[in-house]
C-alpha cells in the first residue's frame, strides 16, 4: 500500500508541474480562450 501511495503522489506532482510549466507560458486571456489547446499539450506531454 505504501508503494502505491508513492506512485500516486508522484503522479499528482508530475501533473501539477506539467500544468504549471504550460500555463507559465500563457497569458490569462490565452488560458481562458485556449483550453482545448492546453489540454492537447498536456496529452502530448503525457505520451512523451
Amino acid at each position: 500500500m505504501k508503494c502505491f501511495n508513492l506512485y500516486s503522489i508522484s503522479t499528482k506532482l508530475l501533473a501539477q508541474t506539467t500544468l504549471r510549466n504550460i500555463l507559465g507560458t500563457k497569458t490569462l486571456t490565452e488560458m481562458l480562450s485556449d483550453r482545448e489547446a492546453i489540454s492537447l499539450q498536456m496529452q502530448i506531454i503525457k505520451i512523451i
